[in-house]
């Protein structure tokens, strides 16, 4: 009776989450949840575990009659789209209308506008017009607990100045009394501080609202050396065959900082580009016929047909949701 009673739970799970994960498919193609806009494709590092080195595309600023047609169109779907990330490949405070732009996003609609920063340009005029921009939050990649670790990984920058800023962020919000930006830190995993993660968060511990650590993840098979590849590989956590949909093709749209839109995050390169916003709208390449032939692909388990996703393993470094599984 009991087992009866067990494996009636299990089915009713099971359905549940095919509707739930119907309805939800349903909302997302509508129109991405979430935008990642390249406002530059400049950047002050040359870390290991980035593809940035090996970028052959144009290393410039997105120009402002563009962005303003991205986020303007954003403002039509308000209903669907909720988050706007301004960067990708670059340091996004690079940008000299990076504060310009952050302002026309919040005043244009109530997106959470977040960045990703190497905080190595954390300067006192910088902190006040973080906190002045109404940025949500920021996400500082400090990949180590130490200055040797540190410099091993982030090369090009330097440990205690980027440790200095962060703090001095975190001091000018407290001093204020403010919320605004949400400071995140965290590590990605590597060789070189792989023994380190108890010690950075302890570092961190008070300073940011959330300290943690990521394992490394491949850049749609390319990474700098062979080495660092194959450590990401042996340590990401998950199961490679599983065969889970990556959720980012109904989740998010990646634009670079010339317009063209990549097939996802770690499509860096902009190998299989999917639409070019300069000449398209969001919502005719979101619902084109390129990124529904991948779509179908996944739903299909044929992730290994497609020459980005073949390698890539950067969906089992965020884990899957439970109505996939």
């Amino acid at each position: 009776m009991f087992t009866l009673s067990l494996k009636n739970k299990v089915k009713n799970l099971r359905l549940a989450k095919k509707i739930f994960r119907f309805l939800q498919l349903k909302k997302a193609l509508v129109f991405p949840r979430q935008l990642v806009i390249e406002v530059t494709s400049l950047c002050n590092g040359r870390c290991i575990h980035c593809e940035y080195s090996k970028l052959d595309r144009p290393h410039s600023h997105m120009k402002m009659d563009l962005y303003k047609k991205i986020i303007d169109e954003c403002h039509k779907f308000k209903k669907y789209c909720k988050s706007l990330s301004l960067y990708w490949m670059g340091e996004p405070l690079l940008d000299p209308t990076f504060f310009e732009k952050v302002k026309y996003a919040k005043q244009k609609n109530s997106f959470a506008v977040s960045i990703n920063s190497n905080g190595s340009l954390l300067t006192p005029e910088n902190c006040q017009k973080l906190i002045d921009s109404k940025l949500d939050q920021i996400i500082f990649g400090v990949d180590g607990a130490s200055k040797e670790s540190y410099e091993k990984v982030r090369v090009g920058l330097s440990y205690e100045k980027v440790v200095e800023g962060i703090k001095r962020l975190a001091a000018f919000k407290k001093k204020l009394n403010v919320n605004h930006p949400k400071i995140k830190v965290r590590m990605t995993i590597t060789p070189f501080n792989a023994n380190e993660i108890d010690l950075f968060k302890k570092t961190w511990a008070g300073v940011a609202t959330r300290v943690f650590a990521r394992d490394m993840h491949v850049w749609g098979g390319d990474t700098i050396d062979e080495k660092m590849m194959q450590y990401s590989y042996k340590h990401v956590k998950g199961d490679r065959g599983q065969s889970i949909p990556c959720l980012y093709l109904w989740r998010t749209m990646v634009v670079s900082q010339d317009g063209r839109v990549a097939l996802c995050c770690v499509d860096a390169r902009l190998q299989q580009e999917i639409g070019d916003l300069n000449k398209e709208s969001i919502d005719h390449v979101w619902h084109g016929e390129r990124l529904n032939k991948i779509r179908k692909m996944h739903l299909a388990g044929k992730m290994d047909e497609i020459h980005l996703c073949r390698r890539c393993n950067f969906w089992q470094t965020k884990g899957a949701t439970w109505w996939w599984l």
